[in-house]
């Protein structure tokens, strides 16, 4: 059983957050698009689509069918020209912004209403055009129309604010076999397999296996599901111990992109 691969770019239109973190009255986003946001994006369109409010069911059709990458931001149409950990400074001074606002009551702001949120803006500091570049795993024999709806997904949340909309290019997503962000890639296993050597960076989270296989960073990884159009985002999935996107293996690895994006080492 093999894969397909197809990279794919998005023109960024309006402001993306990935939910991540909270720090007194700031909302912190991820630098990057989750295989997650992907998932759920492309679960619900295709649920539209269908007229199916088994959000469950279809999902775990995705889930069967597709494998995606995490999405990076860059200034270039055809690679990530930086990544977040090679200069953070430099990254977030160009790509990341941050919104403030407040709920008024009688003139005065209310201090649990006070917020800002940050963002991947749609336009770097420098005036330059915002993509989001990764790639989308189609299982071979795949009869999902996943095509037919990627182009109207919005990714991320605050989407009651406008924002979250992208736009593919007009070539994307456009099929290619031999490299995976410069790594080298085998689509012909049960999961696309991405081969690393030692100190290459790990570019999603991947599931840990134990402490001495990665220098970086650990989280607890979680996020919501819908399951029905009656609970969107009330369901919670089962949360993996992770490293995060970043983390440098120590020895040549091998990984396996499972479901939602994440990776997991193959022993």
């Amino acid at each position: 059983m093999s894969w397909i691969m197809y990279k794919t770019v998005f023109d960024v239109k309006s402001p993306i957050h990935i939910g991540w973190d909270k720090f007194s009255i700031l909302h912190k986003t991820r630098p990057y698009i989750t295989g997650r946001n992907l998932w759920g994006a492309l679960t619900a369109k295709l649920a539209a689509c269908r007229g199916d409010s088994d959000y469950k069911g279809v999902g775990e059709n995705v889930d069967e069918q597709l494998r995606f990458s995490y999405f990076y931001p860059s200034t270039c149409k055809n690679e990530v020209s930086l990544f977040p950990w090679c200069d953070s400074e430099k990254f977030y001074w160009l790509y990341i912004n941050g919104y403030g606002s407040s709920a008024l009551k009688m003139r005065l702001a209310e201090d649990a209403s006070l917020h800002e949120i940050e963002y991947i803006s749609p336009k770097t500091r420098e005036g330059d055009a915002v993509y989001m570049i990764g790639y989308i795993f189609e299982r071979e024999g795949n009869e999902l129309k996943w095509r037919d709806v990627l182009g109207e997904a919005c990714l991320g949340g605050e989407r009651g604010y406008g924002w979250g909309n992208v736009e593919l290019l007009p070539d994307s997503p456009q099929q290619e076999k031999d490299k995976f962000f410069e790594l080298d890639i085998e689509l012909d296993g049960a999961d696309p397999q991405i081969k690393l050597r030692s100190d290459d960076k790990i570019l999603a989270h991947a599931i840990a296996v134990c402490e001495s296989e990665c220098k970086g960073i650990l989280e607890p990884f979680i996020g919501r599901e819908t399951k029905s159009k009656d609970g969107f985002g009330t369901s919670l999935s089962k949360p993996e111990i992770c490293w995060m996107p970043g983390s440098s293996v120590k020895n040549e690895s091998r990984y396996a992109i499972v479901s939602k994006g994440l990776w997991q080492q193959i022993i």
